[in-house]
């Protein structure tokens, strides 16, 4: 018969090496609640983007003119508005996370309206450099974000796992030492009826040696019969 040690070792290497290969990994993943984040990308970002490029470049256009024509630097100053109200309106709408997450970034904004309404100063592509680093901003921490998330992610499914293998390894071991009780309990009964059986053949022999002393007279019995029967002869 195998013994406990040598079985249960060969069942927790069987256990160990199916949860390395991540049996439970999908099932574990589903269980885990937490919602994943959500990250912003230079694809999504690239229509702000470009409408402030664009406005930037007519903006400076007309800074360019101001210098030989006086009234474009009115032109200047309404293309300025509108571009911060066209870009404000379509991260707004597209990405409103980005004032919400970050504080600054309203005043960024204002600061940078306040730039493009300033002659000459205007043309400095103020609305496309604040764009780029708000959304700079909003992808690095959307990243890190990620990172994390997948981190703790896999914490959690590796937790999962370990605990699954240690609620499985325990039942095993449960039944294990069921069986092992189960089968000393066999073995006192068996010894038991072994006691018992040669208590009563001894019995038996000893019974049988009395009677048979009371019926011969001891063991020279029938040395003495017979030679009480040679004397009378």
């Amino acid at each position: 018969m195998p013994s406990l040690k040598n079985s249960s070792t060969a069942l927790i290497r069987r256990v160990v090496k199916r949860k390395k290969e991540g049996a439970a990994a999908p099932s574990a993943y589903r269980r885990n609640k937490q919602t994943r984040p959500k990250t912003m990308t230079w694809g999504k970002a690239s229509i702000p983007l470009a409408l402030s490029v664009v406005f930037d470049l007519l903006r400076l256009a007309c800074e360019f003119l101001y210098l030989f024509a006086g009234p474009f630097g009115l032109i200047a100053d309404v293309v300025g508005l509108l571009g911060w109200l066209t870009v404000g309106m379509v991260m707004l709408i597209t990405n409103a996370r980005i004032f919400k997450e970050n504080a600054s970034s309203i005043l960024w904004c204002i600061v940078s309206f306040i730039i493009d309404e300033v002659p000459i100063v205007g043309g400095a592509p103020a609305t496309s450099y604040t764009v780029w680093k708000l959304y700079h901003k909003q992808i690095t921490d959307d990243n890190e974000a990620l990172r994390q998330y997948e981190k703790e992610q896999a914490e959690s499914i590796r937790l999962q796992q370990q605990q699954q293998a240690m609620a499985y390894l325990g039942r095993i071991q449960a039944t294990q030492q069921a069986q092992f009780g189960q089968q000393q309990e066999e073995e006192a009964i068996e010894a038991a009826n072994d006691a018992q059986f040669d208590a009563a053949q001894t019995t038996a022999f000893q019974e049988g040696e009395a009677a048979n002393d009371a019926l011969y007279g001891g063991e020279y019995a029938p040395k003495k019969i017979h030679d009480e029967v040679r004397k009378a002869a």
